[in-house]
Formats: C-alpha cells, sequence, structure tokens
C-alpha cells in the first residue's frame, strides 16, 4: 500500500516533465505518433517529448516549446526527443523537411554555449545560434544549415567531418555535396532574407 502511495505521489511531476510545448500555429493535414497512437493534430495541441509530428506537403507549423520557436514547412518529420536537463541540452531530430528555429536566451547562457542539439538522419547541428534554417532531403540524403545568428557545429553523426557554420553562412552534406561537409560558403543578404522570409517567426508577424 505503501508503494502505490508512493508511485501516485509521482505522478504528477511525471506528467509534467513529458509535456514539452503545444503547437500553436497549422495548416494542413498534420499527425502526431504518441506511444504507439497516431492521431490528428489541432491548433493549440499540447505536445509531450517523444511526439513525432508529420506533415503532408503544403503543410506547416509553428511550434511554441519552453526555450524555441520551431517553423516547419510540409512534406516534414519532427521528433521532440526528451531533454536532458543534466547536460543543459535540448535534442530534437528533423527527420524530413525545412524548419527554421529560434532559441530563446536563458539566464546564464552565453554565444558560446551549445544547448540545442539537432540531429539528422546523417549529422548533428550543436546550436551556439539562436536563428538558423535546417533541412533534411531523405531522397538525396541532404542535410543543410544556415546560421543566421552567432554559430553552430556541424558534424557528421559519426564524428568523421565537421565545419564551424557563423553568422550568414551555409553548409550542407551528403548527396550532392559530397561525404564531408563542406566548407562554409558565406551567404549575400538577398537570399538569407529569402530564407528567413520563407519561414516568419512569430515574433515577426506583427
Amino acid at each position: 500500500m505503501t508503494r502505490i502511495f508512493f508511485l501516485i505521489s509521482l505522478l504528477p511531476s511525471v506528467c509534467f516533465a513529458l509535456e514539452a510545448g503545444h503547437l500553436d500555429l497549422m495548416s494542413g493535414k498534420i499527425t502526431i505518433d504518441r506511444n504507439g497512437r497516431q492521431f490528428n493534430a489541432s491548433r493549440g495541441l499540447k505536445l509531450d517529448w517523444q511526439d513525432k509530428l508529420t506533415g503532408r506537403e503544403g503543410s506547416s507549423a509553428r511550434i511554441l516549446l519552453a526555450e524555441q520557436e520551431i517553423i516547419v514547412n510540409g512534406p516534414f518529420s519532427i521528433l521532440l526527443s526528451q531533454p536532458k536537463p543534466s547536460e543543459g541540452l535540448s535534442v530534437l531530430e528533423l527527420l524530413q523537411g525545412k524548419l527554421r528555429m529560434l532559441v530563446k536566451s536563458a539566464k546564464g547562457s552565453t554565444p558560446t554555449t551549445t544547448r540545442i542539439v539537432l540531429r539528422t538522419p546523417n549529422t548533428v547541428m550543436g546550436v551556439r545560434g539562436t536563428d538558423f534554417f535546417a533541412s533534411f532531403e531523405p531522397l538525396l540524403g541532404e542535410s543543410e544549415v544556415i546560421c543566421f545568428e552567432n554559430e553552430i557545429d556541424f558534424v557528421t553523426r559519426d564524428g568523421s567531418s565537421s565545419q564551424r557554420v557563423r553568422a550568414g553562412q551555409w553548409g550542407g552534406f551528403g548527396g550532392r555535396f559530397g561525404q564531408a561537409i563542406s566548407l562554409p560558403m558565406s551567404l549575400p543578404p538577398k537570399v538569407l532574407g529569402h530564407f528567413k522570409a520563407s519561414l516568419p517567426l512569430k515574433t515577426q508577424s506583427h
């Protein structure tokens, strides 16, 4: 009996720990995979860590988490992996599609602190920047990143190749970009503006 009461007392904290954020805005058909169950998403839906969001062609979504704002355009597939508070990290996985992420400043963080790890099937992005674009094309196996602010450590999943992508630069890996992470390339302001406009942030829509 004592053990039952102990387990019940843990339930609120466990449920709270699973909550990641919510689906602030969406268009088109988006499905959620949660604990082996699949259902259609709706605006305002609360999201849990380990939720997998999948959007069809023409869909889009704005996801608000505790420290991140994420904009995705379909087709896309993104997994909200469990955060690692002991390491001061949040881990997200982009399985398909394009996203833009704004990482809000946190107390004690600096531009040289890696706080977000975004993984694609073949790369890992240690996000030091606060605003960036990333994509993964599964047909060609291509990962891309554009850093709008600060810098990002761009590394292959096996650790064989890496580059540091700084503000205003692009980096790519796989498919047409080769099997070593390409040297970062500086982009003109007009191109950077195009990518930002294609995935507008909530803070910029007012």
